[in-house]
């Protein structure tokens, strides 16, 4: 206008073409996967809270700040408790006294001196009590062994008061969590990555396409595979036992995922619940939580690396 020149956009005829002629995306494999969402971990927190014996631990004026601090980070708090949960190889998965010390060492909590060993263990053991009303109540999943998710809660909160409140290097408990979380750091960062990276990788779209390439088959494997001890009539998930199975005869284990980690690839697939007590459903695979579980196995065979992912679900697959 006016005179002055403007600069119209250049398309090649081989582009218009090309664009022209590229047909819609199909709807994505994983559209039915529900993600952690901040709703979703706020329930986490609120089940986990009220099943804990807070009482036993801070005075009820002091709740607020603790959910507060915990509710920026239960996010980490899952995720570590995820991992920890799947290392003893148990099909109902919890926190074993050895795994629980063991990151307390590495975190730097344990010191020998304030915390020792034998403090993280008897804190671990008054953890595992359960609650008096919880007892009346009839659980689905128990583990008379490890600590389940609520259990893990009240175990961390009792040594924030032990290594921080009661030494007087926090001047309250929620200054204690945020310095027990701040310790628990790296190890929360790492898990959250490695689950960051697993999951933008096999939503990609060239993942995506190959993934759709072999739903068939794996809708195939998963059918013949899944609740095979049940009832008919009854909706069909696949057992962490049943997942094992597959896993076996796709010869899926490796120098990188040895069979010690088969269980840590199905919690990865799965989808979060923020009930894991009264509700068997956060170890009962659907159909694409599997197609998760075998992009984490992918994903761990190749030791968390992303590179060529959608051509390794392929081998795979």
């Amino acid at each position: 206008p006016d005179g002055v020149p403007v600069q119209m956009l250049r398309v090649t005829e081989t582009e218009f073409v090309a664009a022209k002629g590229r047909p819609p995306r199909t709807p994505a494999w994983f559209l039915a996967f529900q993600g952690e969402t901040d709703a979703l971990l706020r329930d986490c927190l609120e089940v986990d809270w009220s099943r804990a014996k807070i009482g036993r631990i801070l005075d009820e004026s002091e709740w607020p700040a603790v959910i507060d601090v915990l509710s920026g980070s239960y996010k980490g708090i899952v995720a570590i408790y995820r991992y920890l949960s799947t290392l003893s190889g148990d099909s109902s998965f919890g926190v074993n006294q050895m795994e629980a010390a063991e990151l307390m060492a590495q975190a730097g909590l344990v010191d020998g001196k304030v915390t020792r060993i034998a403090d993280v263990d008897r804190l671990f053991i008054a953890a595992k009590v359960m609650n008096v009303e919880l007892k009346r109540g009839r659980f689905t999943v128990r583990n008379e062994k490890a600590l389940v998710r609520h259990q893990f809660l009240e175990f961390l909160l009792r040594l924030a008061n032990q290594r921080f409140v009661q030494t007087r290097e926090a001047s309250s408990i929620a200054e204690g969590v945020r310095c027990l979380l701040k310790a628990l750091g790296d190890a929360t960062a790492f898990r959250l990555a490695e689950l960051d990276a697993l999951m933008r990788a096999i939503h990609e779209d060239d993942a995506d396409d190959a993934y759709k390439r072999h739903t068939a088959t794996l809708q195939a494997v998963f059918k013949q595979n899944s609740g095979l001890n049940l009832p008919l009539g009854v909706v069909v998930f696949m057992s962490f036992s049943e997942f094992q199975e597959v896993l076996e005869r796709m010869d899926a284990f490796n120098a990188e995922f040895t069979r010690p980690r088969a269980g840590f690839a199905f919690r990865l697939g799965m989808m979060t619940q923020a009930e894991e007590s009264y509700s068997s459903r956060f170890q009962e695979m659907s159909f694409v939580e599997f197609q998760h579980a075998l992009g984490a196995v992918v994903f761990l065979r190749a030791s968390g690396s992303t590179e060529r992912m959608a051509e390794r679900v392929d081998e795979f697959f």
